[in-house]
């Protein structure tokens, strides 16, 4: 079983900050530029999302390749990001490039509903004896949440339903009560239960505590 783990990009973290005296904890430190150690420097890797399988560690990102070829000489947004990159290690230093999944409109023979490919999360599950892999993204903000299928953590996927997985349509999601649905994140628990955590923004919503997170 899996669970998909968050990590945020040491590189972005730039000081030095100290726990406040009342926690009882000892200063923390960051990382300084400069000694961020990233885990690749070719190519561009953002929300990434891991996943543990037969004694290797997956890693899921979004991908920029999309969005370079469309505007190559200009400063890059999330506006076509359409790929998934995966990296993978048995060691955690010593990392292998699989390349990129294609998602949505670059889906070679699938369907082309989605736009985008952001904030992907991956897990694996052994179904009727078989090991199968599942990475969520989601198409932008507001299109909706989508799942891949393949038979091996690199892929290849396919798109199993043509569509959106969780939309505006699902219940208790809606426009007003959960703004973005973005940053799917996934786990199956020990007792082979599965859960789907996504959504986000307040558009209207109480800044502190929007309530526009939801699980299924």
């Amino acid at each position: 079983m899996s669970t998909c783990v968050f990590a945020a990009p040491s590189s972005l973290i730039t000081g030095q900050y100290e726990v406040q005296a009342e926690t009882n904890l000892a200063p923390a430190a960051a990382k300084i530029p400069g000694n961020s150690n990233p885990l690749i420097t070719h190519k561009y890797g953002g929300d990434p999302c891991a996943m543990v399988y037969d004694g290797r560690v997956y890693i899921y990102m979004t991908d920029d390749q999309a969005q370079w070829e469309l505007t190559p000489d200009t400063n890059n947004s999330y506006s076509d990001c359409r790929s998934i990159s995966i990296i993978s290690s048995a060691d955690m230093v010593n990392w292998t490039d699989h390349g990129k999944v294609p998602v949505g409109k670059q889906l070679a023979g699938g369907t082309s509903w989605a736009d985008r490919a952001w904030a992907p999360a991956a897990a694996w599950k052994n179904i009727n004896g078989e090991d199968k892999f599942f990475i969520y993204f989601a198409d932008g903000d507001t299109g909706g949440i989508g799942v891949l299928v393949g038979d091996s953590p690199i892929g290849p996927f396919h798109d199993p339903l043509g569509k959106a997985l969780i939309t505006w349509e699902v219940e208790n999601v809606n426009s007003s009560s959960v703004p973005w649905l973005v940053d799917p994140a996934v786990l199956v628990d020990d007792d082979g239960k599965a859960y789907l955590y996504f959504g986000g923004g307040i558009n209207g919503l109480n800044a502190n505590e929007p309530k526009s997170a939801r699980v299924v």
